[in-house]
C-alpha cells in the first residue's frame, strides 16, 4: 500500500495512536479505507520513496524495529480481518504468461482471463517484450493470424460495431482490431505469488493454491501443502499426497469458477477463485465487490450474483420450526423491542367516538436458530413466512376492553447493519458465504396495519378538556415466552412520531404515548377538545340571547308588556337553541359543560321574566291599605311614589345579581373549560 499522506505521531502521549482508515468519531465526509495493509513502516520518507517497488517492499520488511506488524496489538473496529500472508507474497513482483487459447472477443476474452486473476499486456508495461511474446505465441497457439493477442485494460473495450480494441502484431508492435471480431489467442499477465482459494464441502484437501506453468506452457495449480490441480488430457484432478480420493472436473478448459466436480457417482459444487475477502466470484470466476452480491442488479452477465438470494441470506438448523417462537421451553424469556410509527388517523366525532389508526410498528428479536450469511450494511430482506415472527393483537381499552380485528396491509421481515460485527468465512461453501453470528444480530419486522377501536371518552367537560383514547397491543400465543420493552433506553414511556393531521374534527390531537406493561403496550391518544365552532355557533348566539333578555331591565318600568314579551321570546329562542344544539352532538346519562350552560342561561332568563313581572307588580300596587285616600290627594300621590321607588330599587337589584351571576358563570366555565377546577 502506498500513502499520499504522512502520519505524525509526537511522543508527548504515553500510548502514541495510529489509525488506518478512518476513526468512528471522526465527522465528514473522508471516506473509510478499503484494502489491505501488511505493515507500517515508521522513519521513512515516503513522499519521496514508491513504496511499491520490490526493493523498498523488501527494505521495510527486512528492517523489524521501524516496522509495525499488524497483529494483535493492533485495535480492531468494524469488518476487519487479520489474513496470514507469506512475505514473498508482498515483495515477489514477477508476472506468468498465460497463453489462452479460445476464439474471442475483446470482452469475452477479457473476462477469461481475468477470471485467472491477470490482465491483458497494457502499453505502460515492459514494451520490449512485446516482441519476445508475440514469437512465443505460435509455439503454444496455432494461428495465421497478424494480432496474435488482445492489448490494453478494460476501459479499451467500446460497445458497438465499428469500435476498435488494440492488439498485439506477430511483429511485436501494436495494431488495432474490431472489439467483436475474435482472435485465436491472448496472452494473460498473471502475478506468480497470487493466491487462488478454493471453497467446497471438502475438508481433506488444500484450500490455498498457485497458478504454474509447466515448460510446453500449459498450467497447473499448485497447493500450499500436499494437493494440486493438474490436467490430464480434457479433465482436470484435483488430489493429495495424503489420500487416493480425486475430484475430476469435466469439459472444463480452466478449474477457476464455481464448477461441479465428480468422484465416482458422487458431484460437489467447488469454487476455485482468486478473489480476496472483499470479493465474491461469478460462476465463471470474475471477482465483484461484495456490496454487487445480492444488491438487486445483474452485475455479471451470467447473473449469478442475484441467485438464490433469498435462500442464501439466512441458515436455519435442521429442527427448525417457524410455529414455536426461539424462547420455547427455555427458562428464561427474551426480549421483543418494539418503536411505533403512526401514519394517520382518521376524522373522530363524539357522536361516533370511534378512531381509525394507520400505524406502523417496528419490532426487534434475537433467533438463535439462525445465522446469517452474506449480509450487507443497511438492509438484508428476508422472506418473513420462512421464519418465526411475533402476531399481533389488538384490545381496545387501556390493559383489557373488547378484541379489536387488525388488518395488515404491509409486512417486511429484514435484518439490519449500521455497523457490521465481525464475520466468518464459511470455507465450506462454495458460495464464498460469510456467516455472521452473536446476540446483538436482531431480525426486525416492520409490520404496517389499521384497526379501529371505540374510545369511550368521558365528555363530562365537552366541547372543552382533554380526553385518552387507549388501545393495547399483545403478543398472540407467546405472551409467557417474551417481554416487550421499547427500542429506545430504558424508557417505559415514550413519546410516538406521527406526521399526519392532527386536525380530527372534534377533536385536536396534542401528543401519542406508548406505555410498556408487563405483558402489553398500550398505545394512547392524547386528544383536546375543539371549542371553535361552538364558540360562533352555540356560546356566543346563547349569550346574545341572554343579553337580550337581561336589557329588558333597562327599558322603563311603566312599559311592561314590552318588557315581559322580549324576556320571553328570549327564553324561548334559548330553550330552541339548546334543543337544537342537543340533537347535533352525543347523547349522555349524564352532564356534559355545554349542557350546562344552557341550563344556566336559561335559569338566568327565567330570573329576568320573574324580575320583570315583580317589578310591573310594585309598580301598579296601589290599593290594599288601612287607609282611603281620595285619587288626587297628596297621601295617594306619596303612596304611589313608594311604590315605584320600591320597584326601582328591586330592577336595579335584580340588574346587579343578575349580571353578577353571568359574570361569576363565565369565570367557572372558563375554569372547568381549561380544567383548572
Amino acid at each position: 500500500m502506498s500513502v499520499d499522506e504522512v502520519a505524525n505521531i509526537t511522543t508527548e502521549k504515553q500510548e502514541p495512536e495510529l489509525c488506518i482508515g478512518r476513526n468512528s468519531e471522526e465527522k465528514g465526509n473522508q471516506k473509510a479505507f478499503t484494502g489491505f495493509v501488511t505493515a507500517v513502516s515508521l522513519g521513512q520518507d515516503l513522499a519521496n520513496t514508491s513504496s511499491s517497488t520490490s526493493s523498498n517492499c523488501s527494505s521495510i520488511l527486512a528492517n523489524p524495529e521501524e516496522e509495525l506488524l499488524i497483529d494483535s496489538t493492533w485495535t480492531k473496529i468494524g469488518p476487519v480481518e487479520i489474513i496470514d500472508i507469506d512475505d514473498k507474497e508482498l515483495c515477489n513482483k514477477t508476472y506468468i504468461y498465460v497463453m489462452l487459447s479460445e476464439c474471442q472477443g475483446y470482452e469475452k476474452m477479457l473476462r477469461v482471463c481475468t477470471s485467472l486473476g491477470g490482465h491483458f499486456l497494457t502499453e505502460d508495461e515492459e514494451s520490449d517484450q512485446f516482441t519476445e511474446l508475440a514469437k512465443t505465441v505460435p509455439n503454444t497457439c496455432t494461428t495465421e493470424q497478424i494480432h496474435v493477442s488482445w492489448v490494453g485494460n478494460k476501459d479499451s473495450f467500446k460497445e458497438g460495431l465499428r469500435f476498435q480494441c488494440p492488439t498485439l502484431l506477430n511483429n511485436g508492435s501494436l495494431g488495432s482490431r474490431n472489439c467483436l471480431s475474435e482472435l485465436e489467442c491472448s496472452i494473460c499477465r498473471v502475478p506468480s505469488t497470487l493466491r487462488y482459494t478454493l471453497y467446497g464441502a471438502i475438508n481433506n484437501f488444500d484450500r490455498y493454491y498457485f497458478l504454474r506453468m509447466l515448460p510446453d506452457g500449459n498450467i497447473y495449480f499448485e497447493g500450499d501443502d500436499t494437493s494440486n490441480i493438474t490436467q490430464e488430457g480434457e479433465l482436470w484432478v484435483l488430489r493429495s499426497e495424503l489420500h487416493r480420493e480425486t475430484w475430476t472436473l469435466r469439459g472444463g478448459s480452466r478449474p477457476v469458477g464455481r464448477l461441479t466436480w465428480y468422484s465416482g457417482v458422487h458431484n460437489i459444487t467447488l469454487t476455485l477463485t482468486s478473489c480476496n475477502i472483499l470479493q465474491f466470484s461469478s460462476h465463471d470466476g470474475v471477482c465483484l465487490s461484495r456490496s454487487q452480491r445480492c444488491d438487486r442488479r445483474k452485475d455479471s452477465p451470467d447473473g449469478s450474483d442475484e441467485e438464490d438470494c433469498q435462500k442464501r441470506l439466512i441458515n436455519m438448523e435442521p429442527n427448525y420450526n417457524p410455529k414455536y417462537s426461539p424462547f420455547h421451553g427455555l427458562a428464561k424469556n427474551g426480549t421483543l423491542l418494539y418503536r411505533f410509527e403512526l401514519r394517520g388517523i382518521d376524522k373522530i366525532t363524539t357522536k361516533d367516538g370511534v378512531a381509525k389508526i394507520s400505524t406502523g410498528i417496528l419490532l426487534k428479536w434475537h433467533d438463535a436458530r439462525i445465522t446469517f450469511i452474506d449480509t450487507k450494511m443497511l438492509t438484508n430482506y428476508i422472506p418473513c413466512d420462512s421464519i418465526w415472527r411475533p402476531s399481533l393483537g389488538v384490545m381496545a381499552g387501556y390493559d383489557i376492553g373488547p378484541e379489536v380485528t387488525l388488518t395488515s396491509t404491509y409486512n417486511d421481515c429484514f435484518v439490519y447493519w449500521t455497523k457490521k460485527v465481525v464475520e466468518k468465512q464459511d470455507f465450506s461453501d462454495p458460495f464464498m458465504g460469510r456467516i455472521m453470528t452473536g446476540r446483538d444480530l436482531n431480525i426486525t419486522q416492520y409490520t404496517y396495519f389499521n384497526f379501529e377501536i371505540p374510545c369511550h371518552l368521558k365528555v363530562r367537560r365537552y366541547p372543552f378538556g382533554t380526553y385518552l383514547c387507549n388501545a393495547s397491543l399483545y403478543l398472540v400465543r407467546t405472551t409467557a415466552e417474551i417481554t416487550m420493552k421499547p427500542d429506545r433506553g430504558e424508557e417505559d414511556v415514550y413519546t410516538v412520531p406521527y406526521w399526519g393531521d392532527r386536525d380530527l374534527l372534534d377533536y385536536r390531537l396534542m401528543n401519542i404515548t406508548a406505555i410498556a406493561l408487563p405483558d402489553k403496550v398500550v398505545l394512547t391518544l392524547h386528544l383536546t377538545g375543539q371549542f371553535d365552532y361552538h364558540l360562533l355557533n352555540s356560546f356566543a348566539p346563547s349569550a346574545l340571547v341572554f343579553l337580550i333578555s337581561y336589557s329588558t331591565l333597562f327599558f322603563p318600568i311603566v312599559d311592561f308588556n314590552e318588557r315581559i314579551m322580549v324576556s320571553l321570546t328570549s327564553m324561548l329562542v334559548l330553550a330552541g337553541l339548546f334543543a337544537q344544539a342537543s340533537g347535533s352532538y352525543v347523547k349522555t346519562p349524564y352532564f356534559k359543560l355545554i349542557d350546562i350552560w344552557y341550563a344556566t342561561l336559561i335559569m338566568l332568563c327565567f330570573v329576568v321574566v320573574i324580575t320583570n313581572a315583580v317589578v310591573n307588580s310594585l309598580r301598579i300596587k296601589n290599593t290594599g291599605h288601612s287607609k282611603v285616600y281620595p285619587a288626587d290627594s297628596d297621601s295617594s300621590l306619596n303612596d304611589k311614589l313608594r311604590l315605584n321607588s320600591k320597584a326601582e330599587v328591586f330592577n336595579m337589584f335584580c340588574k346587579i345579581i343578575l349580571l353578577v351571576s353571568f359574570q361569576l358563570l363565565l369565570v367557572l366555565y372558563f375554569l372547568f373549560g381549561t380544567e383548572t377546577l
